[in-house]
């Protein structure tokens, strides 16, 4: 989800508040589902009929007010708009919102699982089968190939349920295949918000991973993250901005530009250690074991003490060319291009 796009659709209303992570809405929401259903239903074509379909005597797991902090999650408003008023992407994101917000009204996805140990002369070869039993509210998502939060893993494509435990079988057929191992998939949008909540378990130091999760304890939805739902969202738009990342076929990819600034700094500043570290000295100041005036002079060491590294320092100078490089101010730092 773009978060410049989602952004203009706050103060339009057509949806809630959108500088909110949750997943979660209060439980005196649901009461309001008949008319947020009816809205969708006059305001999208395209979920016209998935949206009077919703069965509001359902309640989802989503509504449970226990798990809601500061915002709840982001959902259409009641009201009625004119899709024909905004552009193409601001549409688009509407109506992701608003799907998700229909599938909270729609039975769950059940399927049967068959799971098999086979032994053969004393080697263990294990797989599943699963095969669907209700589609439910996976039935609007039919059209999302390549989602892999969607899509249902299944080691084996037959029906297995036919094997009766115990039984021994023939051995038809045994070959080998050789197979590298696949390298991480690029993120999308939501992959990639949902993985700056768990960057934890990218660190190496068990004390900074400790730090990072300990200071998400108790916080729904995150597991050892950095930033926050506002902030997120933010940074990866100023990324954009900036160049430094493009997306492409819906994933989200480094430029050169970004690749080479990545390249040319400390490597503190690509590690979430700092976070947790400044996160642990924050903690320092609430318990009053720490000054305020410490903490701000230790950040303000730190950033001359960067700013002398790369005055001293020959960096290759990028100047990207085309609209879409257009940046908002530029500066020259001993021949370094710095774009803000």
């Amino acid at each position: 989800m773009h978060p410049v796009y989602h952004r203009i659709l706050y103060p339009c209303n057509n949806a809630t508040y959108n500088r909110s992570d949750s997943s979660y809405l209060n439980d005196d929401q649901h009461s309001e589902a008949p008319e947020v259903l009816k809205a969708i239903s006059r305001t999208s074509s395209i979920l016209s009929k998935a949206a009077l379909a919703g069965d509001t005597q359902i309640k989802s797991r989503a509504f449970n007010s226990k798990n809601v902090s500061a915002h709840h999650a982001i959902i259409p408003t009641a009201a009625v708009k004119n899709l024909n008023n905004i552009n193409a992407d601001e549409a688009k994101i509407y109506q992701l919102i608003a799907r998700a917000y229909i599938a909270q009204f729609y039975p769950k996805y059940q399927y049967k699982q068959t799971i098999i140990d086979i032994d053969i002369s004393g080697y263990l070869f294990h797989t599943t089968s699963n095969v669907m039993v209700r589609n439910g509210w996976k039935a609007l998502y039919t059209n999302d190939v390549g989602n892999d939060e969607i899509n249902q893993v299944s080691e084996c494509k037959d029906d297995l349920e036919w094997v009766v435990a115990n039984s021994k079988l023939d051995c038809d057929n045994a070959y080998i295949e050789a197979k590298a191992t696949k390298p991480l998939p690029l993120y999308t949008m939501s992959a990639l918000l949902k993985d700056l909540t768990r960057v934890s378990k990218y660190v190496k130091d068990p004390r900074i991973k400790k730090l990072l999760l300990d200071k998400d304890k108790g916080v729904k939805g995150e597991h050892g993250g950095i930033g926050t739902a506002a902030t997120r969202s933010a940074i990866i738009e100023q990324l954009f901005k900036r160049g430094f990342i493009e997306e492409k076929s819906k994933k989200v990819r480094s430029t050169v530009l970004g690749n080479t600034f990545f390249d040319q700094l400390p490597e503190i500043a690509t590690l979430p250690d700092l976070t947790a570290l400044w996160h642990e000295q924050l903690e320092q100041v609430r318990a009053e074991t720490m000054s305020v005036t410490e903490f701000v002079q230790g950040v303000e060491t730190h950033i001359d003490a960067e700013i002398e590294r790369v005055k001293n320092t020959t960096v290759t100078q990028i100047v990207p060319t085309g609209p879409k490089w257009v940046s908002l101010h530029k500066r020259t730092v001993c021949n370094v291009a710095i774009y803000l």
